[in-house]
């Protein structure tokens, strides 16, 4: 986990949840250096594409915390880029939460969608190729 907080681990690892779909593909993610890395990415909603960028360079001490940072500041700061099943519903602040885990390179942000009469909770995982 990231910064040692086991907190978050638990919290997530305390709930049984089953998929019915799972859709995978490939966002693009601009380093600082001007090249291009392709990113893995899982979600239980159908995903838009999406560019991650890496906003400061030479912050991050390894390409995982800069990958963390990456979706932290792109998907946190515009929560409307995060996939809903219907356009009604919506994603607030309050019912996201980023997980991280440095040993397999995941980056993971789990959402409530307001206005889902299902009440689930979507997940999308970021992983360095």
């Amino acid at each position: 986990m990231v910064d040692g907080d086991q907190s978050q681990k638990v919290r997530l690892d305390s709930h049984v949840m089953s998929f019915t779909e799972v859709h995978l593909t490939q966002f693009p993610w601009r380093r600082a250096n001007g090249t291009v890395q392709w990113v893995h990415v899982a979600a239980t909603a159908p995903p838009n594409l999406l560019v991650l960028h890496e906003r400061r360079p030479g912050e991050a001490s390894d390409d995982f915390r800069a990958l963390l940072g990456s979706v932290k500041s792109r998907v946190l700061q515009d929560l409307k880029l995060l996939p809903v099943r219907d356009e009604t519903h919506r994603v607030e602040r309050s019912s996201t939460s980023v997980y991280g885990d440095q040993s397999t390179g995941q980056v993971l942000v789990a959402y409530a969608p307001t206005g889902d009469p299902e009440n689930r909770i979507e997940l999308i995982a970021f992983q360095l190729s």
